[in-house]
């Protein structure tokens, strides 16, 4: 699998980013496939000493056709509105990502606490019979 492509088009929307003051974080990052996904996602986000496992994080799996729902989930994280899916960075990131993972499932990654990855963050975990892979979007002051 080849990752560039995709992990070049992160790099473009964190740059477009208009949060405005501030750090943005986007990362694609692979997960352990030894544990089931949601298991993987916790073990991940807890060697970064950045989650306890005391509050919810849940899986919620996005429609089978999902590059809708992605590419409303990043033109909100990068263009502040789900309306600007149709930008040409958040359309090429979104071939990008079809191209990485075409037979994947794709869930959003559903938290809450103080001490998640960042103040504002989303992830999406993917995965097949093969691979896990969650997709960062966070943002701290």
């Amino acid at each position: 699998m080849n990752t560039e492509a995709l992990l070049n088009c992160l790099q473009e929307l964190e740059r477009a980013n208009v949060r405005g003051e501030g750090s943005s974080h986007y990362a694609l990052t692979r997960l352990s496939k030894t544990y089931t996904l949601q298991d993987a996602v916790v073990r991940e986000l807890s060697s970064r000493g950045q989650f306890q496992e005391r509050f919810s994080l849940e899986l919620s799996q996005l429609q089978s056709n999902w590059r809708h729902q992605v590419e409303e989930l990043v033109g909100e994280w990068v263009f502040g509105s789900a309306k600007n899916a149709q930008t040409s960075l958040v359309q090429n990131f979104s071939k990008q990502f079809i191209t990485t993972f075409p037979d994947y499932k794709v869930y959003e990654i559903l938290g809450e606490g103080t001490m998640l990855p960042a103040e504002i963050w989303s992830a999406l975990a993917i995965t097949n019979d093969h691979e896990n892979w969650m997709l960062e979007f966070g943002w701290s002051d």
